[in-house]
């Protein structure tokens, strides 16, 4: 026979309550502020984090066995960084939360930024790097978060062209 005091049910409430609490801030924070997002955001870590940001980022080999061919490339790892750099300041950054992936267009208004000159890569050579390509202008920048090995990174980040 079961047999539970007013104490030890008050006890296992406040505990099932904390928990569920406790779990529910932890499971959906905003990704730019996770540590292991910070991490994988500097373009030289990311790949071995499990990114591919150097794929989008002219100048930089990108991850093996990738191409920067058919994508669309920062002009450089300094306008990828002023990137997310401005990414901080951006009033609704999207949350990492349980589904394991989370992303996000931003305008480069509401990234403060007037202009964005960025490649759309049309060959490359046998490392990946892109050789050939044609410039324009984005619109904005899309952010790929990823939840990897039991930590979040940014997955990708590259800059979307006017249409």
């Amino acid at each position: 026979m079961l047999k539970l005091n007013a104490q030890s049910v008050s006890l296992r409430l406040f505990g099932a309550v904390f928990f569920v609490m406790f779990s529910a801030t932890t499971m959906a924070a905003v990704c730019r502020d996770i540590k292991s997002v910070k991490d994988s955001a500097v373009a030289e870590q990311n790949t071995s984090m499990g990114g591919h940001v150097t794929q989008h980022i002219y100048g930089m080999r990108p991850p093996i066995n990738t191409s920067q061919s058919g994508k669309t490339l920062f002009e450089g790892k300094g306008k990828y960084e002023a990137v997310w750099r401005q990414y901080q300041y951006i009033n609704n950054p999207v949350l990492c939360g349980s589904k394991g992936q989370a992303q996000q267009s931003v305008s480069l208004a509401d990234l403060g930024i007037q202009y964005l000159g960025a490649y759309s890569c049309k060959e490359s050579n046998a490392n990946g790097e892109c050789t050939q390509w044609d410039s324009y202008m984005a619109k904005s920048v899309f952010f790929g978060f990823v939840l990897k090995n039991g930590q979040w990174i940014l997955n990708t980040s590259f800059p979307e062209p006017l249409l």
